[in-house]
């Protein structure tokens, strides 16, 4: 893994590539009482041609840059950060992915806390960022089975945080996520409103294609802007096929 730390009067430390290892936290850090944390995920496949790819990373780390930011974590070079994912898979790449399992991937989480020590909520004056790498299998064919959201739960609103990739997005939807596995189900899709409006599932962005009233098809998704949904790098890529290959005026 890679760890970098940062304090208010002195900025980033070099980052350091070390094995992977327990971080040393005090019990009255800033990210175990006030979440202030945030985090990424990407993925870096290995081409039946031998070859390694990561898909958009300068996307997901100006995504973090802002996740940050919502959070009073400091704020970092973006590309920097993007050198510092592909220094990692140099190392992780040859043992975990080897050409030998061409289609696969290594998944990446760069994830930033606060580690100030003080129980009063405040502007963490010292973090940490720490970049690692597990490998994952192949996912199944077939789609996923979602479940809507029950009545009176919400995981985000307008003017909240949905749109950032923090911790306090995800672990108050612990328990209908578990409703909806108990059922049979994969994820849950999650409704807002009284219209019961649909926003997006669990851990991605919902599409819907539907025949408009003129006999065309149609692709549909929530909109950004009022902090209801996030900004998903697969989202924002496929409505930007569909509006150059296919003049689509989503």
């Amino acid at each position: 893994m890679i760890l970098a730390n940062w304090h208010l009067k002195t900025g980033w430390s070099s980052p350091t590539l070390q094995p992977y290892a327990p971080l040393p936290i005090m019990p009255n850090a800033s990210v175990l009482h006030h979440a202030t944390e945030c985090f990424e995920g990407m993925k870096a496949y290995r081409g039946h041609d031998g070859s390694l790819r990561l898909f958009r990373p300068e996307c997901n780390a100006l995504r973090m840059r802002a996740s940050a930011a919502r959070v009073s974590l400091p704020d970092f070079c973006p590309e920097a950060l993007v050198v510092l994912i592909r220094r990692l898979l140099e190392v992780d790449a040859p043992r975990f992915l080897p050409r030998s399992r061409p289609g696969e991937f290594l998944y990446l989480r760069p994830v930033l806390i606060g580690t100030h020590r003080g129980l009063g909520p405040q502007v963490p004056e010292e973090a940490c960022l720490v970049v690692f790498a597990t490998y994952m299998p192949v996912f199944g064919e077939g789609g996923i089975r979602v479940l809507a959201s029950g009545e009176g739960v919400v995981r985000a609103w307008p003017g909240g945080f949905g749109d950032a990739k923090v911790g306090g997005n995800y672990g108050p939807a612990l328990g209908e996520a578990l409703r909806a596995k108990t059922k049979g189900f994969d994820q849950v899709l999650w409704l807002f409103g009284e219209q019961r409006w649909v926003t997006e599932c669990g851990t991605s962005n919902f599409f819907v294609v539907w025949r408009g009233r003129d006999g065309g098809l149609e692709l549909v998704t929530a909109p950004l802007g009022d902090g209801v949904i996030l900004d998903g790098i697969m989202r924002r890529s496929v409505l930007q096929l569909v509006r150059e290959r296919l003049g689509g005026g989503c």
